[in-house]
């Protein structure tokens, strides 16, 4: 439940598609890849980045007709043109793709070949039997190269179905337009359905938790198998755990294999049965025993058909190793393994241990690989060594799940669980069987085992501590073997222990190197730190003294400013005097020029006058008249004196 967290804490978060460089698709038909991707592929091949795309079919099983059997392969190629990526068809037949060895070989050779650092590929939510095969098929590929080389992340997309847990979502509105125009492209389909209206409203729904400002979104689940390994695919597989639909077939004509499952309840168990229901493998007897005593199963578990659980309740609890009996009384296959309620299997797991014992020949029992896992999925140590009598005669080897036996060692032999034993009723059950058969090793990890010491076996005060129960189960063992066959596990584990000596030897010789390294490295680290002290002081005395200089040159940058400012007010009040006068100057001299215009109309007033006048009296000294009144103007002239 989700009640104590903000819904954005639920939300799917934005995917960084720039690291990654090497992207591959996997399409179960031509044109999955752009239901599902071709938003994010679109943006990739814009950053420089081209996407390999695998198409597993040519999709003609729906065509039908053979002149229309690569129609679908020619509309995939259209569209990748649009987007920026091409494509190749690996012709499997359309509903025909089988999670089988051949199919994880190959898939295996191109993880190896072309080293992607993400892979896309259908969610197992789907409901077209290819999408699911094509995944659990990569599933399978992966585990295998799981110990071998780093692995890809894996990005499960949508087609035909809904992812129910998104964990990354893309937004495409830059590439919107681009992708709608490859949607286009699969005229075929939109004759079925309205493929293009569909994907676009899946598209534009996913866009709701990105913003307002989001168009449409493209969402997926990322399986972060590049940090956490193969166990990343765990949590990705629970919708094949809980699904009820039967897995890739093989043929009829496999041996039947009983699935023993004791429970007491345990919550894990509809998961453990769930990754029963996933295995690639057909032909399946999943029986589970209520060592707890209730009646009826579970209402999550399915008691019908083939892929039903078969309940069985003797009655009355049991302890471990009378429900293993029970388990083995109720068991109709050839071939048998046990698995606890809470532990989980790998999808291909019992496929290829049957396949183990068919070509072996000789052994009537395989084991495989177990990866040790916490309740958080982390892997915490692994049981990988392949099977030695000398070493199951001291020490329980075998995680319970992890082996596949002949159901005629239990008919014809009689190895039974003792049921005296409250623990390693397993280990003394292995021991039985290891009399009648050597047990084959198939390499790889397929099987989990979920450590929580349900029995104990680490608990210092339980009542039935490890050291009592392996002590008598040691102490009737001894009693059985002959003297040669403890001579032989005894020379074994001495020169085992030998070997653990020399090592341990070397290992502590590399410890105590590690730790000279390690003083050197701590006595370098504390110069280093003292370097630091000191430099950190300096800096602070260096920041002080720069604060001081700043504030000195804040005050000088204020007084300067200050200075130029009274500078400029003085040069412009200089500028404006000047201006006045000059302004002053230019009137004067425009009243000058006016004053010495006027001047000289007047003076040349007083010359034509003058000039006038002289005219005048010359003309009047020219007449006659003057000269007849000359005589007058003598005799007045005496009459009134002399001038002063």
């Amino acid at each position: 439940m989700h009640d104590r967290l903000f819904e954005s804490e639920t939300f799917g978060q934005r995917l960084d598609l720039q690291r990654y460089r090497r992207p591959w698709v996997l399409a179960p038909h031509p044109d999955d890849e752009v239901f599902g991707c071709g938003g994010t592929l679109a943006l990739w091949a814009q950053l420089g980045v081209t996407p390999r795309v695998s198409l597993m079919t040519r999709g003609d099983g729906q065509l039908g007709t053979a002149p229309s059997a690569t129609e679908r392969e020619h509309e995939s190629a259209a569209a990748a043109r649009i987007l920026g990526y091409e494509t190749e068809c690996w012709g499997l037949p359309d509903r025909g793709v089988r999670c089988d060895l051949a199919l994880v070989d190959r898939m295996v050779q191109a993880l190896q070949d072309h080293q992607p650092d993400v892979v896309l590929c259908p969610t197992l939510t789907e409901p077209h039997p290819d999408h699911q095969a094509t995944t659990l098929a990569l599933a399978c590929a992966m585990a295998r190269l799981n110990q071998r080389q780093s692995l890809p992340d894996v990005l499960l997309y949508e087609s035909g179905g809904a992812l129910t847990n998104v964990t990354s979502l893309v937004d495409i509105s830059p590439v919107w337009s681009l992708k709608d125009e490859a949607l286009q492209c699969f005229e075929s389909q939109e004759t079925v359905q309205p493929y293009r209206a569909r994907i676009q409203s899946r598209d534009h729904f996913r866009a709701m938790t990105l913003g307002a400002e989001t168009r449409a979104a493209e969402a997926f689940l990322r399986v972060d198998c590049s940090a956490q390994g193969w166990p990343a695919w765990v949590a990705a597989l629970e919708p094949v755990y809980l699904h009820r639909r039967g897995q890739a077939a093989v043929p009829d004509d496999l041996p039947l294999v009983s699935v023993l499952i004791r429970t007491v309840g345990d919550a894990h168990l509809e998961r453990t049965v769930a990754s029963v229901r996933a295995q690639t493998y057909p032909r399946l007897d999943v029986v589970v025993v209520a060592a707890h005593g209730v009646a009826q199963a579970p209402q999550a578990l399915r008691t019908d058909g083939e892929a039903g659980v078969r309940w069985i309740c003797p009655g009355g609890s049991l302890s471990r190793p009378q429900a293993a009996n029970a388990a083995l009384e109720a068991a109709r296959g050839d071939l048998l393994i046990f698995l606890d309620d809470d532990d989980l299997w790998a999808p291909e797991h019992v496929h290829k241990l049957v396949a183990a014992y068919r070509t072996s020949g000789q052994a009537r029992a395989v084991h495989t690989d177990v990866s040790v896992i916490d309740t958080q999925g982390r892997e915490l140590t692994r049981y990988d060594q392949p099977y030695a009598p000398q070493r199951l005669a001291f020490t329980n080897i075998f995680p319970i799940h992890s082996v596949l036996f002949e159901r005629s060692l239990v008919a014809m032999q009689g190895c039974r669980f003792d049921e005296a034993l409250p623990v390693l009723e397993d280990w003394d059950f292995w021991l039985q069987v290891s009399e009648h058969t050597p047990v084959l090793h198939v390499p790889g990890t397929s099987a989990f085992y979920r450590w929580r010491d349900r029995s104990g076996l680490e608990s210092g005060g339980h009542a039935h501590h490890h050291r009592e129960w392996r002590d008598r189960v040691l102490s009737r063992w001894l009693g059985r073997w002959s003297e040669p066959v403890l001579i032989q596990a005894i020379s074994w584990y001495t020169g085992a222990l030998d070997a653990a000596t020399q090592r341990g030897a070397v290992a502590q010789a590399e410890v105590q190197r590690q730790q000279a390294a390690a003083q050197d490295w701590h006595a370098k680290a504390d110069a280093a730190l003292q370097r630091c002290v000191a430099l950190e002081q300096s800096r602070d005395e260096a920041r002080r003294e720069s604060e001081q200089a700043a504030k000195q040159l804040e005050q000088a940058v204020y007084e300067g400013t200050a200075a130029a400012e009274r500078a400029v007010a003085a040069e412009l009040q200089r500028r404006e005097l000047a201006e006045q006068s000059l302004r002053e100057s230019a009137q004067l001299q425009q009243e000058w020029r006016l004053d010495q215009a006027r001047w000289s109309d007047l003076l040349q007033s007083a010359r034509d006058e003058i000039s006038g006048l002289q005219a005048t009296i010359a003309e009047l000294r020219g007449s006659t008249s003057w000269r007849v009144t000359a005589p007058l103007r003598w005799l007045s002239g005496l009459i009134r004196g002399p001038r002063r």
